[in-house]
């Protein structure tokens, strides 16, 4: 008998658990989409990189903040796939996209060797601003990215005077008060925290 009750008494706590979940989704579920999101103060850097991926809004953004005057070099990356269909290495095609934006080919630092995780893009970056003697990058990637990004960067550089800052691109479509909206977005959402997790549990994307 105690035990059907205890049983009972899980029951009860599980199902008023879900009903607390579905009717306060409006408040939690936007408060896990704003999360992934981080913005930090923008400084003059020595250096600008857009991240891998998305539909080239990271490489747009970067070349305004460049021309604005926020960086003095600008680095582009090879993630190792070709976007909008293109036939050139994807470091070439940023670097094709900077100087048709009047950015001097001095000032562009292209990176051979294809990369393929946010983790491996912070060991490139770490290891050229070592090279290079950088003191402060700009990191711009999409909103929902932005928070594990600074995570991984911040681990990797912790042991330099490297300032890191993160930036999100302002035009990528994704809204954090209603992301469970959109299939595309919900995917976004779930895969950051997994990843998140996967992060802080030791599993590092390599």
């Amino acid at each position: 008998m105690k035990f059907a009750h205890i049983r009972l008494v899980r029951s009860s706590l599980v199902k008023i658990c879900i009903a607390a979940l579905i009717i306060g989704h409006a408040f939690w579920l936007p408060i896990l989409g704003n999360f992934l999101i981080v913005a930090d103060p923008l400084q003059p850097a020595d250096a600008i990189v857009p991240l891998g991926g998305g539909d080239g809004e990271r490489v747009q953004h970067c070349i305004k903040l460049f021309k604005d005057g926020h960086a003095k070099f600008f680095i582009a990356l090879n993630p190792g796939f070709h976007p909008h269909d293109i036939r050139l290495p994807y470091s070439e095609w940023i670097k094709d996209q900077a100087m048709n934006a009047n950015i001097p080919d001095k000032q562009i630092i292209t990176v051979g060797g294809a990369v393929s995780t946010t983790y491996h893009e912070a060991m490139i970056i770490h290891h050229l601003a070592q090279v290079e003697k950088y003191r402060s990058i700009i990191i711009v990637t999409d909103p929902y990215h932005t928070r594990r990004t600074r995570m991984i960067f911040q681990d990797r550089f912790k042991n330099t005077n490297i300032t890191i800052s993160v930036q999100p691109t302002p035009n990528y479509p994704y809204h954090p008060n209603t992301w469970w909206k959109h299939s595309d977005m919900i995917y976004e959402t779930v895969t950051e925290y997994v990843k998140m997790v996967s992060y802080f549990m030791g599993y590092l994307e390599r």
